[in-house]
């Protein structure tokens, strides 16, 4: 999401006549081109990317010959010797690159202001390494997730020594930044009890929806029919078998309850990101691979249509997601498309309740409450205001000038 948030908020402050240098790690070779390249080629925004330096095959799974297996161990055994902390950082090796590319940009062009993105974090205390060469730049720290206090990334199986490091370099970030911001107001209210004396630079800029990209609804389907949609990554892949261990029940449920119903309902998957074979595999030996169908990623301004049309949105959230109100609901809310969200109760459940919004079900009430949404037993709400004003693109990048930048 990291890409998306700013080249979104670069975008708009490149319109508004801010000189934009974005740098970035270079593409891997053959990579797919960036969903959001049309948002970094906006006139006012110059791209510098630099190697990555980082072993790519410690990223790379599977493993298909043995040179890449050997590499693999090598740099694993070789890794911790080079650096403290979490060494599966990508950002390990990026910090006299980062210095010397960033520094001659803030002489040549009289830049104020340095935002780094997280996560993985390291990168933001590299940034700090820029200031202690030029003192008088503003440095915006950009968390996007939990750090020490979350288990992604490594964090969770990281010595007590490393994990020791890693907490002395998220204190020095915290206290080295200029601002502190976040999409997440639990991120925040973590960082000011923990860090109390830098309470006062935290500010939440959330995920922005951009009007660009939604486009228009595609027409609604005939009225006896039931679309189920879900778009985006797949997060926590053991939780995600045991959702679509639910979602077939619910569909053999209500296949025996209604079959002619069941006939009439789909269930289109647009995956991006990770690997869906397994939910494939179970929902192909259970039969139901004509209702229950996985598609290839689409861009956004094809997919949003096809959101927008459907009767509901399911979004499958693991349990440390439950605080983490990400683009995806905000922009579903913006669709107003009513929202089955299955996850623990936590921001995201509580948001969807209080707004009227869908519903939100624990994962061992999905296979009984499905069938009854799909029947019209249980009606979903469909907001029938606008929730999201504040949340579009130049509204939240309004605030971003306002709040934080020099």
């Amino acid at each position: 999401m990291g890409g998306r948030r700013w080249a979104k908020f670069a975008k708009v402050l490149a319109r508004r006549g801010f000189k934009v240098h974005v740098i970035c790690a270079e593409a891997h070779p053959g990579s797919p081109v960036s969903a959001w390249m049309a948002d970094a080629s906006t006139p006012g925004i110059t791209i510098h990317p630099l190697p990555r330096r980082y072993p790519s095959v410690i990223n790379r799974w599977p493993l298909k010959s043995l040179g890449e297996k050997l590499a693999y161990r090598f740099w694993l055994r070789v890794l911790p010797l080079l650096g403290r902390g979490n060494y599966r950082d990508a950002a390990l090796f990026w910090r006299d690159q980062l210095v010397q590319q960033a520094s001659a940009l803030i002489s040549a062009h009289g830049i104020r202001t340095m935002i780094s993105s997280g996560a993985p974090f390291r990168l933001l205390h590299h940034a700090l390494a820029v200031k202690e060469q030029h003192p008088q730049l503003h440095i915006v720290s950009d968390l996007r997730d939990p750090w020490t206090w979350w288990d992604n990334y490594g964090h969770g199986s990281l010595p007590r020594k490393r994990f020791a490091e890693e907490q002395e370099i998220e204190r020095q970030v915290m206290e080295g930044s200029d601002r502190i911001i976040s999409p997440s107001s639990s991120v925040l209210q973590h960082i000011a009890k923990r860090y109390p004396q830098v309470a006062s630079k935290c500010v939440r800029i959330p995920h922005a929806i951009d009007p660009d990209e939604v486009g228009q609804a595609l027409p609604r389907h005939q009225e006896d029919r039931f679309r189920l949609i879900y778009a985006g990554t797949l997060y926590g892949a053991e939780e995600a078998n045991i959702y679509f261990a639910s979602v077939i029940d619910a569909f053999q449920r209500l296949e025996a309850l209604a079959p002619a119903r069941a006939a009439n309902t789909r269930f289109d998957l647009y995956i991006a990101a990770n690997d869906a074979r397994v939910p494939i595999a179970m929902v192909r030996e259970a039969g139901l691979q004509e209702r229950i169908r996985f598609h290839a990623p689409i861009p956004p301004k094809e997919i949003f249509p096809r959101i927008a049309a459907a009767d509901a949105a399911m979004v499958f959230t693991p349990p440390k997601n439950r605080d983490l109100v990400g683009t995806k609901f905000h922009e579903l809310f913006h669709l107003r498309v009513p929202v089955i969200h299955v996850g623990e109760p936590g921001d995201i459940s509580r948001t969807i309740e209080e707004g009227a919004l869908g519903c939100s079900l624990r994962v061992a009430e999905l296979a009984e409450q499905l069938p009854r949404i799909i029947l019209g037993a249980r009606v979903l709400p469909r907001a029938s205001a606008d929730h999201t004003a504040g949340l579009l693109l130049d509204a939240i990048t309004e605030r971003l000038v306002k709040e934080v930048l020099l």
